[in-house]
């Protein structure tokens, strides 16, 4: 099975220049977790924007989303999938970029929809033979397993920290 017969086709998407805020509204009009940043006038997918995006830029920069906009956060590498890929080849580039979802693009790239690890999971069969045209569950749940992997160190638990005391005089530790 091809991405084209998973992927959603009427993709909303959003250009550099929009707030936050438009691609907030974008995600909550259309149910989504992923917004494609496309040239002004054009589908030429230059970015994407989630919602973990603004949640974090509106976090960590202490500003309304009206006033920060998707340049600032776009820029980083764009994974994206074809139409004729297959729907495997497709789930192992997600599990690899470690994305739950991924513009699907023409060879100018052009945007053409979005796969999501929904549509792989909600396709997906209870089977384990290689050779089916469709996902099976064992496909769509090594993509969740290699999504869902922590890309920073656990962090330590706060029972494991000690206290340090610095004597403002000396700098000295204790």
């Amino acid at each position: 099975m091809n991405v084209e017969h998973l992927m959603t086709r009427d993709v909303e998407v959003c250009t550099p220049d929009s707030t936050l805020t438009d691609a907030a509204m974008i995600m909550w009009r259309r149910d989504c977790g992923i917004v494609p940043v496309v040239k002004p006038g054009t589908r030429d997918l230059v970015g994407v924007v989630t919602d973990r995006d603004v949640c974090m830029a509106a976090a960590t920069r202490h500003a309304s989303t009206d006033d920060l906009f998707v340049r600032d956060l776009i820029g980083g590498k764009v994974y994206t999938v074809g139409q004729s890929d297959s729907v495997r080849a497709a789930a192992h580039r997600m599990a690899e970029a470690q994305v739950r979802r991924i513009p699907v693009v023409d060879r100018t790239g052009t945007l053409q929809g979005i796969l999501s690890l929904n549509d792989i999971a909600l396709t997906a069969e209870k089977s384990d033979r290689r050779g089916e045209a469709l996902p099976t569950y064992t496909d769509a749940m090594g993509v969740l397993k290699a999504v869902s992997a922590h890309r920073l160190p656990a962090p330590v638990p706060v029972a494991e920290l000690t206290r340090v005391q610095v004597t403002a005089s000396t700098g000295e530790m204790t």
